[in-house]
């Protein structure tokens, strides 16, 4: 697997593979793929920011247990993650809360030109962060938003959301659906 393909080290918590990462090797992480990505030398990748409540609930959720253990990238969301980590001998985790990676890959689209597509929320939700994003990175590459209603999606609605999606052509997709739901959208819609 070539450097730009390589996924961090990972340490396991009750089965969670957590990575072991710190914001910014998160977002380099991140540049790598997205740079692989544009390359056509990548298939696409999913992060999942995660906390006690995300990993004691993967315990009786099968398909949330699948969602992470397949997750491209797991950031530890969450203070007791990092205690547990060290208690393993893993010192150079670090936490990163997925409000922090947000803004840390925003600042940093700046200067790559990376592009953002805000996929959930109530209605509205979606819209207003990008806006309040914008404000604070002017320049920020907003290719599009969307709310979701807060059910199951027919078939079709499913296929026309993923077609707005891709024809955007976003670099990078910001799932906002609640745990679990927003990790088994990822895992069944990365591709």
């Amino acid at each position: 697997m070539p450097a730009a393909e390589a996924l961090p080290g990972r340490v396991e918590i009750l089965g969670v593979p957590v990575s072991i990462v710190d914001a910014g090797s998160a977002v380099a992480t991140v540049g790598n793929w997205i740079t692989s990505r544009r390359l056509r030398a990548s298939k696409p990748r999913y992060i999942c920011a995660c906390d006690v409540h995300s990993v004691m609930r993967a315990q009786d959720d099968q398909r949330h247990m699948r969602a992470l253990k397949q997750a491209d990238m797991i950031v530890p969301d969450g203070t007791p993650l990092i205690w547990v980590s060290r208690l393993r001998g893993e010192k150079r985790i670090h936490r990163v809360p997925g409000p922090d990676l947000l803004s840390a890959i925003c600042e940093r689209s700046l200067a790559e030109g990376w592009t953002h597509y805000f996929y959930g929320g109530a209605e509205g939700v979606a819209g207003t962060l990008a806006e309040r994003l914008s404000q604070n990175y002017p320049g920020l590459n907003v290719a599009g938003t969307e709310c979701p209603p807060f059910r199951t999606l027919t078939p079709e609605e499913r296929e026309r959301d993923l077609a707005r999606i891709n024809a955007s052509g976003a670099d990078i997709v910001w799932i906002g659906l609640g745990c679990p739901k927003q990790e088994i959208w990822m895992l069944e819609n990365h591709e």
